[in-house]
């Protein structure tokens, strides 16, 4: 069962980087750019942690 808790840890993750990647560009897009920059550097935080 370790396996599967692995792989979900996995899909979990590459979900979040997904999601604020997209937050990010819509944030960009709309003008924000100074939000969208700060949740970039938490996006790099989160690559970080595992």
């Amino acid at each position: 069962m370790h396996i599967f808790s692995n792989i979900w840890q996995g899909i979990m993750k590459t979900v979040e980087i997904i999601s604020y990647s997209r937050a990010a560009n819509e944030l960009t897009r709309q003008g924000h750019h100074d939000i969208a920059k700060r949740l970039m550097l938490e996006l790099a935080a989160v690559r970080e942690r595992s």
